[in-house]
């Protein structure tokens, strides 16, 4: 027998890893934690998973690195949600969107499509 994992024993570790009980508790609350930040105004998402890193000290790596991508993945997710009432960006790179048109009159702000 080969000494050296095949690459696809690699892969079934990992999955076998990201489908443990804590491991997926750990996913579900970076998620919440993730949305709730995405959707308050001024935290973006690199602000959400610069907030969760201090809890992800005393965790194995596998758990922290699941933890942090739930938050990741919640923080873009809640993001788009405040400013769809409004009709306004959905975040900073949509700001570049944003100009003063002198077709629609004077001081009136339009957004590009």
């Amino acid at each position: 027998m080969d000494a050296v994992p095949s690459m696809l024993e690699y892969i079934v570790r990992g999955a076998a890893s990201a489908v443990l009980p804590m491991n997926l508790l750990v996913m579900f609350i970076g998620l919440v934690v993730g949305i709730v930040g995405g959707m308050l105004p001024g935290i973006t998402t690199v602000t959400a998973v610069a907030l969760f890193v201090p809890f992800t000290f005393s965790m194995p790596p596998d758990m922290a690195l699941i933890g942090l991508g739930g938050v990741f993945c919640g923080a873009m997710y809640g993001g788009v949600h405040p400013p769809i009432p409004l009709h306004k960006p959905t975040g900073p790179p949509r700001w570049t969107a944003i100009r003063w048109s002198c077709r629609a009159g004077p001081r009136k702000l339009v957004t590009s499509p």
